[in-house]
C-alpha cells in the first residue's frame, strides 16, 4: 500500500506508482464545499481512473470527515465521481472520519475483498 499525496507538485509522480496497482483508495474532503475544488478533485479522479495501468482495479472512494456539521452525503459524493469510472468498473463509496474507525475498516475490507486472491 502506497500513500500518494494529493497536492498539486505529488500528482506529477503518480504514475510513477500505477504498474502493478491491484485497487485504488481515493480520500475526498467531503466537507470542502467549494465548487472548483470540487471539480478539480473529480477531474484529478477521472484522469487517474482513465490510465490504462488502473484498468479493471477495484476503486474505493472514502467520503472523509463525515464527522463535520456541512459535507457532501454518500450520494452527492456518488454523484460527482460515478460517470468518471470505466463501465462496468468495481467501485464503492464508503462515509468515513477519523474518528469512525468502524468506517475505515469496513472500506478497507471491502477493497481487500476484491482484490483477487493470487495477488493478496
Amino acid at each position: 500500500m502506497r500513500d500518494l499525496g494529493g497536492e498539486q507538485s505529488l500528482r506529477e509522480i503518480w504514475e510513477n506508482y500505477y504498474k502493478g496497482t491491484e485497487g485504488i483508495i481515493y480520500v475526498f474532503d467531503a466537507s470542502d464545499l467549494n465548487q472548483q475544488r470540487i471539480e478539480e478533485s473529480r477531474q484529478t479522479f477521472e484522469q487517474l481512473v482513465e490510465d490504462e495501468e488502473l484498468q479493471d482495479v477495484p476503486i474505493l472512494i472514502f467520503a472523509n470527515k463525515q464527522d463535520k456539521e456541512q459535507k457532501l452525503s454518500k450520494k452527492d459524493v456518488e454523484n460527482i465521481f460515478c460517470d468518471s469510472i470505466p463501465m462496468g468498473g468495481v467501485f464503492a463509496v464508503v462515509e468515513c472520519s477519523v474518528h469512525n474507525v468502524e468506517a475505515l475498516t469496513k472500506g478497507i475490507e471491502w477493497i481487500v475483498s476484491k482484490i483477487p486472491q493470487e495477488k493478496k
